[in-house]
């Protein structure tokens, strides 16, 4: 009896061993690649049908082994990530290296899984490895795959992806349309499905084609399409051979577009960019930078006895003096020495002009009052806190017992953390406390911050200083316009320190960024070169904002106008060359017009870039 039994599991196992059966989706992949690996048609069979069943036979019949191994000679699986999971369905994003003879090709797809309740997981179809056709390669989801894990909502065919845990729902997830339900001419693509964004659009997900023969002809209706501000990637193909689609506006929250996915859309007029620039523009992102006059002088306004201090000059030479030796000297090197509490002026005369000079007022406090101590009974809960406060100063406070939380009275004036340490960020007079937490002590600090601004030296001049505004933080390809302050043209000459990361043109102010880096532009009086001023520019890289894959929008044969909406060139990405018809017109926003001409020459030389009309 117990030999039958032990005879009837091995008969049990030979079966399920051989009808495609595997413990984990990844173990039947690997049995696949195996069996093509070694030319074997039968064990590629035993991978999807169980052996000697109809399907096995007729799948050896049909194909024939030397047909069937034609186009490859070996397969290496070089990544296999799921992309669904759940207890009964089951897809892997696959790449493999397909070798031929002496050249390897990398081939990517997905391929599909359900799990039979007698025999395990099994490949929902047979699969294809070697199609030249991309929309051949991997398997296709069955009917009951598709109804489970594909689907239907709002008009589409659709994936919910998790952006995190599969299963678990986080901020993360979104949903992938995975083609409309109808070939429909109108189609606006919601913004959420299931309450999550839509930001995806699947790979050849609006290719409607009719297949004869070896022949694809297109057969969408499509002709107009409104996408979603949620959406950031239309996948390859997506909305290939789209012949009445006339019209386009890409969302600003677009980020990628693939391969061939608007190509051969031969009737298409229009079309509009969008991107998100506000990263860089945004009025409350750019970051604007004040000149400063050869002359202008750095100190701070308040000192305190017994301070160092040392005074310095924007860029010109000069020998250093003070009104009053009984409060203060300076040496050469502008090194003050506190002589006495009181206020001093300090002055810089220039070595190469001794007619120009600035001056600045400095009030020197006695060192006692240089901070503030706070008011308590405990001596525990006593701490010190400096008196003069500027935004952007920090300062940790300390006190003797563990036993204390902080707190402040305007959290838009001061910040405190729960080690003591003060923040300034508004203007205004806050009170700092620290409490006990296991009495009712309480010790308080009053402070008042000021504008960053009000810490330096106000400096006046023997002349009249030049002073210029528009200099910014820049980005490459980025032009601003530097303009001066009661100076004519021509009584100022421009100069770059690093024209290969920005230049400026002599007499306009005109600055171009070319490379990432820092350039010194310096604006000179034509009638005494001794008076000058200059800005520490900052050139940053550009992050595009958009990016086109290779041949994305090839063919749009009837274009007759693109909008690129983009402040700056580099905003939107090509990967590959950008192919439009002569007669279409870019229109492009005005404040980088220069730049596209000569960033995008080829355009440029056919005249066909303009501003955007107002």
């Amino acid at each position: 009896m117990k030999k039958i039994s032990i005879a009837i599991m091995l008969f049990l196992v030979m079966i399920l061993a051989g009808c495609g059966s595997s413990g984990s989706p990844e173990r039947l992949w690997n049995r696949y690649v195996a069996a093509m690996n070694a030319h074997d048609l039968e064990k590629v069979a035993a991978v999807y049908y169980a052996a000697d069943s109809l399907e096995y036979n007729q799948f050896l019949e049909t194909n024939p082994a030397e047909v069937y191994f034609a186009d490859f000679d070996s397969i290496k699986t070089r990544s296999f990530e799921a992309v669904i999971v759940n207890k009964n369905y089951y897809a892997a994003n696959i790449v493999i290296g397909l070798t031929l003879g002496s050249e390897t090709t990398r081939k990517e797809f997905v391929v599909y899984y359900y799990k039979d309740t007698n025999y395990g997981w099994k490949f929902t179809g047979e699969i294809n490895a070697t199609a030249y056709d991309m929309a051949l390669l991997g398997n296709q989801p069955d009917a009951n795959f598709y109804a489970n894990v594909v689907k239907t909502a709002d008009g589409f065919d659709y994936k919910y992806i998790y952006g995190g845990l599969t299963g678990e729902v986080s901020d993360q997830d979104y949903v992938k349309i995975v083609a409309p339900i109808s070939n429909s001419a109108n189609v606006v693509i919601p913004e959420s499905i299931e309450g999550v964004p839509v930001k995806v659009i699947g790979d050849f997900a609006f290719f409607d084609y009719f297949r004869l023969l070896s022949i694809t002809l297109p057969t969408s209706k499509l002709e107009t399409i409104e996408f979603p501000n949620t959406l950031t990637t239309i996948e390859q193909y997506a909305f290939y051979q789209a012949k009445n689609l006339k019209s386009l506006t890409f969302p600003e929250s677009l980020k990628e577009v693939g391969k061939y996915a608007f190509a051969s859309c031969t009737n298409m007029e229009t079309l509009t960019i969008n991107v998100d620039e506000s990263a860089m523009y945004a009025p409350e992102n750019l970051l604007y930078l004040n000149s400063r006059d050869s002359m202008f002088l750095n100190a701070n306004r308040r000192v305190y006895m017994e301070d160092t201090i040392f005074m310095s000059a924007s860029g010109a030479s000069v020998d250093w003096s003070t009104d009053d030796p009984a409060v203060a000297t300076i040496e050469s090197n502008g090194k003050l020495t506190l002589v006495a509490p009181g206020t001093v002026t300090v002055r810089a005369t220039n070595k190469d002009d001794v007619t120009l000079y600035s001056e600045a007022d400095i009030t020197i406090l006695p060192k006692a009052d240089k901070t503030i101590t706070s008011t308590t009974t405990v001596e525990i809960y006593r701490y010190t806190i400096k008196r003069d406060w500027y935004i952007g100063d920090t300062q940790t406070l300390n006190v003797t017992s563990e036993n204390v939380a902080w707190s402040t009275s305007d959290p838009n004036i001061a910040t405190i953390d729960a080690n003591g340490k003060v923040t300034a960020v508004g203007t205004g007079t806050v009170t700092i406390t620290a409490d006990s937490t296991t009495s009712e002590v309480t010790s308080t600090a009053t402070v008042t911050v000021l504008p960053a601004a009000d810490r330096n030296v106000i400096t006046t001049y023997s002349y009249t200083p030049i002073e210029f505004t528009g200099a910014r933080k820049m980005y490459v390809a980025d032009l601003i316009e530097l303009t001066t302050t009661g100076f004519d043209l021509g009584e100022i000459l421009w100069t770059s320190s690093n024209s290969a990361v920005a230049t400026v043109s002599m007499y306009e102010g005109v600055v171009q960024a070319l490379a990432k880096g820092n350039a010194i532009i310096t604006a000179t009086s034509t009638e005494n070169p001794n008076i000058f001023s200059t800005v520490n520019i900052n050139v940053a890289e550009v992050t595009a904002a958009i990016t086109f894959a290779e041949n994305s929008l090839d063919r749009l044969n009837s274009l007759k106008e693109l909008y690129v909406n983009a402040i700056n060139p580099y905003s939107v990405a090509w990967k590959g060359t950008l192919h439009l018809p002569d007669t279409c017109k870019i229109y492009v926003p005005a404040q980088n017009y220069e730049t596209y001409l000569i960033i995008w020459s080829d355009f440029a030389d056919l005249d066909m870039i303009y501003v955007i009309p107002e």
